[in-house]
């Protein structure tokens, strides 16, 4: 298929997408259920309107993700072109399966990539929330392969299964209180174990998912379990270090056991 072919097949599922969108919209504000008539709708315009055969199927597939996920706020985003809908487009677009666990939005965020000396890394997001000055600390990965780019937000599945929205406005605008806790809790226990730690704010992740998807090899990526096994023996070999154990169990504490600090006491 030619460049051209495939560009003029996006524009028309832009054009879907965007027009469900429309629809979704007249629907909530007029308080009914905001499906309804969704599907003849996308037809209709997918026959009459596009040029091309645009699938009405991924065109569902995208506004049920992007309304559950990012609500009204994500169906506007779609009419002003602030949504990256080419996941969607190319069947590789988020599960909304994953919608299933918990769903956490803060209010900023910045990711922190940790890097042991043998050159492996670990990604974590720590996050807060303005009400109550809460805070969290992400069970993290072991690469980016769950990061999706969706244009005026990132959406990332944690090892745990907590999926993170994180809004780009939103990155590094941390209060006193929650930059506090990431300096002195984190930062600093860090450095003192000569332990790397990056932080990477929303430029920084556009530009890694462009060196993650020019350099992955189709067919490489590796499983689930495989990546589990990895994340574990990433901090066994970086803890054998006794000066960095107090630092890296920071680091290693499940959701669960920094529940106790999640709020400031």
């Amino acid at each position: 298929m030619s460049k051209n072919r495939k560009a003029s097949l996006f524009e028309d599922f832009e054009r879907l997408v965007c027009a469900g969108a429309t629809w979704m919209i007249l629907n909530i504000e007029a308080g009914e259920p905001s499906e309804d008539g969704l599907w003849t709708h996308l037809s209709n315009i997918r026959n009459n309107i596009c040029n091309s055969k645009p699938s009405v199927v991924k065109a569902l597939v995208a506004l049920r993700y992007i309304a559950r996920i990012a609500h009204l706020e994500g169906l506007y985003d779609i009419m002003s072109g602030q949504i990256n809908l080419r996941c969607f487009f190319e069947g590789r677009g988020p599960d909304i399966n994953d919608l299933g666990g918990t769903l956490l939005v803060p209010d900023s965020w910045i990711v922190l990539r940790i890097n042991a000396p043998d050159n492996n890394c670990m990604y974590k997001i720590f996050s807060s929330w303005f009400e109550n000055e809460q805070w969290r600390l992400s069970s993290g990965d072991t690469n980016l392969n769950e990061l999706i780019d969706l244009g005026s937000f990132f959406v990332w599945k944690q090892k745990s299964g907590s999926v993170y929205r994180l809004i780009k406005s939103h990155a590094d605008r941390f209060c006193p209180y929650a930059k506090s806790v990431l300096d002195n809790k984190f930062l600093e226990p860090a450095a003192r174990a000569n332990i790397i730690v990056e932080l990477l704010i929303d430029e920084d992740l556009e530009y890694e998912l462009i060196v993650r998807d020019t350099k992955e090899p189709k067919g490489k990526i590796r499983k689930k379990d495989e990546l589990d096994k990895e994340f574990e023996v990433l901090f066994e070999k970086i803890s054998s270090e006794k000066s960095a154990k107090a630092a890296l169990r920071l680091f290693t504490q499940s959701e669960q056991e920094l529940a106790a600090t999640f709020k400031p006491t």
